[in-house]
Parts: C-alpha cells; sequence; structure tokens
C-alpha cells in the first residue's frame, strides 16, 4: 500500500504537522492509530501522564529485596 504525507492539525496547540509516508506505514504495520497530536504535545501529554498523579511513588521508592530460590 502506499502513502501519501499527510498535514493534520493538533487538536492542543492548532499547529499543522506532518505524518509522513513511513510513519503512517509504521502504524499501519503496528495496528495503531495515526498520531492525532503533534510530537511536541504527544511528549507533554506523556511527561504529565508519568509525572503527574504518581508523586507518591516518587516519595515514598519501594523498597528492593533479595530474591529467594
Amino acid at each position: 500500500m502506499s502513502y501519501q504525507d499527510k498535514h493534520p492539525t493538533c487538536p492542543d496547540c492548532s499547529r499543522s504537522f506532518i505524518i509522513n509516508a513511513q510513519e503512517q506505514g509504521l502504524c499501519g504495520e503496528l495496528g495503531y492509530d495515526e498520531p492525532k497530536r503533534c510530537r511536541t504535545c504527544r511528549q507533554s501529554r506523556e511527561d504529565a501522564r508519568r509525572h503527574g498523579g504518581s508523586d507518591r511513588y516518587l516519595a515514598h521508592p519501594r523498597e528492593l529485596l533479595a530474591a529467594t530460590v
């Protein structure tokens, strides 16, 4: 299947970004949806998920115990 570059608009920042043919092919191959947000907004959301709401794990890290066989 041949893909053409797409120029969607990011719903978060309203900027246009490019989804090239290679990215579209990879998404199709892996069964993923095409990105709806630009790289900057995707990274911001990922950082927020990674650090927001999970501060309790950072404040109290798990105790590592020796493995028993």
